[in-house]
């Protein structure tokens, strides 16, 4: 290090950054600081890289090295420089071109030329080598380097070196965030290099400030009564909606140059630009629209990653008039084809990528996400939405049949309207053999049959062959079904049969009786507690059927029907709201009186405690007497009539 020889030097800051340890930075940082002032350009750049590896090793060295570090962006050695090598450098670097930018750079393809004069003109910027540990220590604490903001703001006004102006520009979108008084300052600057620059990197960069630094002011959208908001600001707390016309030319020259990454043919810049409209489309959200034909192309891209970000952008181009169609190239991305009982329309889309099992989870979310967002508010067509969530349920084994379920009984729950039309659906898809083979696969969407038992059981006045879907929910294929879904198979039945079955003659009711019985039997050795009870319960509610006659039928039928008399209605969330505070009632007073301390010890002691399960397990003998005598009464007043 101490060496007159800068090649020497230089090895051996490339030596020191590889080893470098927290004793040796704390031996060497001082005579480093001192090498800072040192006559070469290229050693200074190679000792303020060595610098930052010391700072890693050793962070108490960084607070006493700073200021000479910082001096040295006024270094009068921006860019590039000639270097003079002696004739045996030169005859290696003619033989092997490659070693002198793994000498100075530690990677190939730097470009050089060696002049008449045996010297090198390459880039050995001392400045941007300090911009560069700058930018990286600023990671993790953007605050301490405010300071250095008028400097900062000088190199990139002057600098003509595009990959020191990216690291300024990432620097100036971490201060942004702590200074918003910079924004007003930035917006000249960064306008101008994205109208001229060519270099595409630095046009990303500017674009990525621009948006995360708060340069471009909300989208205004105007309501009915005339108010100007933006449903995102509040996410943005820094970000001051003023009308600043540099601001809006700023967002209107970012949003049309955008255009050059998302129409690129180069797979990344394509990414990178996906990736930018989604950061912008809290702020200008009807950006995305101008953008639609665009991010939809994108899903056809044969690069996973790219069909990921545009299934990201979806949701932000969703409203009432383009939901139906974007759904339906959804679907075509899902399933090859299109379902017969689909209302989606053949596209003309061909789907030629083979279709990974975590994607398809994300179209099928994406599209559960846009149609049932603020409460289905762009969903005007529920009957089409029940024939989507079906064809998903029956396109394929994407393991989402809870949230299908779910979705369902939702909608059928809270539009009466397509209650009949959902229940004759349900019965297709439990009369489906094909899709309830599917039970015996892995990662199925067999989960959806348990809103299908449910419909079908709670709005049987719908079905228009009762006795058939009454079979279909006892068919010996329920077992291999999740045990919830079989819970409900056999609830749905017994309501089916509670309503049906006094239309049915004696022979009919006698083996609808004995099918509800011998399933129920089958289910009570289910090691899940809740079905095995509620198949024992029904076994024991259905009478053998060999001592029914006509007038038992008929007074067993009659008693069976008020268990399900009582129609589920849907209450909505916000309805306990409603409900007015009786006068008198005041919900802060106490009831009574606290307990003093005194009393509040007693009572947690030893024997009280005892007194208190004593009593806790008296109530519970009696519920449970109390319930089996209830069932008695039952049957006796049943088999007494």
């Amino acid at each position: 290090m101490s060496s007159s020889n800068p090649f020497e030097i230089s090895l051996a800051t490339t030596a020191l950054s590889q080893i470098v340890t927290p004793d040796l930075g704390r031996d060497l940082f001082r005579d480093l600081m001192n090498m800072l002032s040192h006559s070469r350009p290229y050693i200074r750049k190679k000792v303020v890289l060595l610098l930052y590896k010391v700072f890693l090793k050793y962070p108490e060295a960084l607070k006493i090295v700073f200021p000479k570090l910082k001096s040295r962006l006024d270094d009068p050695n921006p860019g590039k420089t000639s270097v003079t090598f002696p004739d045996p450098v030169i005859k290696k670097i003619k033989l092997k071109p490659n070693v002198l930018s793994i000498y100075f750079f530690g990677k190939k393809k730097t470009s050089y030329r060696i002049n008449k004069n045996k010297s090198i003109k390459t880039f050995v910027g001392v400045v941007s080598a300090v911009v560069n540990v700058i930018c990286e220590l600023a990671r993790k604490k953007p605050q301490n380097y405010l300071t250095l903001a008028p400097q900062l703001y000088g190199l990139l006004t002057n600098s003509a070196n595009n990959w020191m102006l990216i690291k300024i520009i990432k620097l100036f979108a971490n201060l942004l965030t702590l200074e918003p008084r910079l924004q007003k300052k930035l917006v000249g600057p960064i306008t101008s290099i994205i109208k001229t620059t060519k270099a595409m990197s630095l046009l990303y960069e500017c674009l990525h400030t621009a948006i995360v630094g708060g340069l471009l002011p909300f989208e205004k959208i105007t309501t009915a009564n005339n108010e100007t908001v933006n449903e995102h600001q509040e996410d943005h707390e820094t970000r001051e909606p003023v009308e600043d016309p540099l601001r809006e030319q700023l967002a209107i020259l970012c949003i049309s140059k955008l255009r050059l990454f998302v129409e690129d043919p180069d797979q990344n810049l394509k990414y990178l630009g996906l990736h930018i409209l989604k950061l912008l489309l809290p702020i200008r959200p009807s950006t995305i629209l101008s953008y639609r034909d665009v991010v939809l192309t994108c899903l056809d891209d044969p690069d996973l990653s790219i069909r990921r970000r545009a299934l990201d952008l979806i949701s932000g181009m969703v409203n009432s008039k383009n939901l139906v169609d974007i759904v339906k190239r959804l679907m075509n991305h899902l399933i090859k084809r299109s379902p017969p009982s689909s209302l989606i329309e053949k596209s003309k889309i061909p789907t030629n990528h083979a279709m990974d099992e975590s994607y398809a989870k994300e179209i099928v979310d994406r599209i559960i996400d846009v149609c049932s967002r603020d409460m289905f508010h762009h969903v005007t067509n529920f009957a089409w939405y029940l024939h989507i969530l079906i064809d998903i349920a029956k396109g394929g084994n994407w393991g989402c049949g809870v949230e299908l379920s779910e979705q369902i009984l939702d909608v059928v729950v809270r539009v009466k309207e397509v209650r009949e039309e959902a229940t004759s659906m349900m019965y297709s898809l439990m009369t489906n053999e094909k899709f309830t083979e599917t039970a015996k696969q892995e990662n199925n969407n067999i989960d959806v049959l348990y809103a299908a038992a449910w419909i079908m059981g709670e709005y049987f006045q719908y079905l228009v062959s009762p006795l058939k879907a009454l079979k279909s929910l006892l068919l010996p294929a329920i077992e291999y079904f999740p045990v919830n879904t079989q819970a409900v198979c056999i609830q749905s039945a017994l309501k089916i049969f509670a309503h049906w079955g006094s239309t049915l003659e004696l022979d009919e009711y006698i083996v609808a009786c004995k099918n509800v019985k011998d399933t129920a039997s089958r289910l009570t050795i289910s090691e899940d507690l809740e079905l095995a009870e509620r198949a024992a319960m029904i076994d024991q509610l259905i009478p053998k059927s060999e001592y029914l006659n006509r007038d038992d039928m008929m007074n067993f039928h009659e008693s069976l029907k008020t268990l399900f008399n009582i129609e589920f209605n849907a209450i909505a969330s916000k309805a306990q709201r409603k409900v007015l505070i009786p006068d008198g009632l005041d919900l802060d007073s106490w009831i009574h009186s606290p307990l003093k301390q005194e009393e509040i010890n007693n009572s947690t002691s030893p024997m009280s405690l005892s007194e208190e399960h004593n009593e806790y397990r008296d109530n519970l003998e009696f519920k449970v007497r109390s319930t089996f005598l209830t069932i008695s009464v039952f049957f006796l007043s049943f088999y007494s009539n």
